[in-house]
C-alpha cells in the first residue's frame, strides 16, 4: 500500500493555474527551507510555543511551507502533504506521526519533500526511506529460513495540503483551530510575519509570468 501511494503521486499530473509555476527547482525548495530553518518560529519553539516539548510543530512547519509556496507563486494543485503514521523511535523521542509538505519538481514528474529535519529538499521516495529507518518493527529469522519482517507498521498517506494532522481537521481559525490557545500563539505569530514580510513580486517564482501580464 505504501508503494501504491508513492506510485500515485509520481503519476499525478496537476492542473496548472494560469500565471503560476507548475513546480519548483531544488534550489527554490532550499531557499524556502533555509528561510524557515532560520525563522524564530523554528529556531526556538520549545521555549515560547512548546515549553513541555509535546507538540513538536512538524505540522506547523509543514503549514508554513505550504503557504510560502503559494505566496511565492506555486500552483496550488502542485502542493500536497505526506504523513507517516505509526510508532517511530527517533533518537531521544517516540513519535506517532510526522508530516512534510511536498511539491512537484518544475522539470519532471518527481516531487520534493520539504522537511527541515532533513535540512534540504529530498525526493518523496527518499523521504519515505528516511523515516522507515525509525520504525519500531523488528525482524526475525526462523530456522533455515530467510529474514522475515514481523509487521509493516508504518503507513504513508498523501493528502491535500490543507490537512493539519493525519486524522485532524483542515486549516481554520474557529474555536479549536489554528488560533486556539493550545498552540501558544504559534500560528498567530506566523500570520503576523506574513504581513510584516510580504513576498515582493520580483522574489516570486512566477516572476516571468507576472511580467508577461504587463507586456
Amino acid at each position: 500500500m505504501n508503494q501504491k501511494i508513492l506510485e500515485s503521486i509520481q503519476n499525478y499530473v496537476p492542473q496548472v493555474s494560469s500565471g503560476r509555476v507548475s513546480g519548483i527547482t531544488f534550489e527554490q525548495g532550499q531557499l524556502l527551507m533555509s528561510k524557515l530553518i532560520n525563522d524564530p518560529l523554528n529556531t526556538d519553539p520549545e521555549k515560547q510555543y512548546d515549553p513541555e516539548g509535546e507538540l513538536g510543530f512538524c505540522f506547523g512547519r509543514a503549514l508554513k511551507l505550504h503557504l510560502d509556496l503559494l505566496r511565492y507563486g506555486v500552483n496550488k494543485e502542485s502542493i500536497k502533504k505526506i504523513f507517516v503514521v505509526g510508532p517511530m523511535n527517533v533518537p531521544g523521542q517516540v513519535w506517532q506521526f510526522h508530516v512534510a509538505t511536498i511539491v512537484k519538481d518544475l522539470n519532471s514528474n518527481d516531487w520534493w519533500a520539504l522537511d527541515t529535519n532533513l535540512k534540504k529538499p529530498v525526493l518523496v521516495d527518499d523521504w519515505m526511506k528516511q523515516y522507515q529507518r525509525f520504525r519500531t518493527d523488528r525482524t526475525f529469522r526462523l530456522f533455515r529460513s530467510p529474514l522475515i519482517d514481523i509487521t509493516k507498521s508504518l503507513r504513508f498517506y498523501i493528502t491535500q495540503p490543507q490537512k493539519i494532522g493525519p486524522s485532524g481537521w483542515e486549516y481554520n481559525i474557529q474555536q479549536g483551530g489554528l488560533f486556539d490557545a493550545f498552540y501558544n500563539g504559534y500560528f498567530k505569530d506566523m500570520f503576523k510575519s506574513f504581513k510584516k514580510y510580504p513576498v515582493l513580486v520580483s522574489e516570486k517564482f512566477n516572476f516571468n509570468q507576472c511580467q508577461k501580464l504587463f507586456e
